[in-house]
């Protein structure tokens, strides 16, 4: 996987920065789907659909979203490109917990997200889900997995550490809380930069 990921905090208009930022990336990797997570009160809007910046952006309000914190995710998929059937607007990035305080974006591989998916699936909503190839994303599990972690009582970077050596491959995850509106957390476990 080699995917495009921006964060923004501060006030200017994110959504401009952050695809801007996507697009000048995607020539390494054409992006499959692109999408936006963005906090605005005490909410995250997630704006997210099959194929590259420019398409997103005249198919969607991605341009128009309206925040002060947000990640921005622009995704490449062996299994988008040979696999009809993957590449759907539900498999776009960034996914959101079930309670909808945390958005999260991944780049890298989990190569035990199944394992993970059968343990988390009668608790969680997985929006990834494509009938066609019945699949998820590896990325939506570490949604879920976050999300409990919190929710149980651990702060998000506790949340990250608890959850990192349950996922194995090489990742970078990024994720935003509405509990904390000025912090993108990222976590990296083997994944170069």
């Amino acid at each position: 996987m080699n995917c495009q990921l921006a964060a923004y905090i501060g006030d200017k208009h994110l959504s401009s920065l952050l695809l801007n930022s996507l697009k000048i990336q995607e020539p390494l990797y054409g992006g499959h789907a692109t999408g936006m997570g963005v906090l605005k009160g005490n909410k995250i809007d997630i704006v997210k659909a099959a194929g590259p910046v420019d398409h997103v952006k005249k198919t969607t309000k991605i341009g128009k979203v309206k925040g002060t914190c947000a990640i921005a995710h622009s995704r490449y998929s062996d299994l988008a490109k040979d696999v009809d059937g993957y590449n759907l607007n539900e498999m776009a990035h960034p996914y959101i917990s079930d309670d909808g305080k945390i958005a999260l974006m991944h780049n890298g591989i989990i190569t035990n997200y199944k394992d993970h998916w059968k343990a988390l699936e009668k608790d969680h909503t997985f929006r990834s889900y494509g009938e066609k190839v019945n699949d998820i994303t590896d990325s939506e599990v570490a949604v879920h997995m976050l999300s409990d972690a919190y929710n149980g009582g651990m702060n998000m970077v506790e949340a990250f550490q608890h959850i990192a050596p349950k996922l194995t491959g090489m990742f970078l995850l990024a994720a935003i809380n509405v509990d904390e509106p000025d912090t993108v957390y990222i976590c990296n476990w083997y994944q170069p930069c």
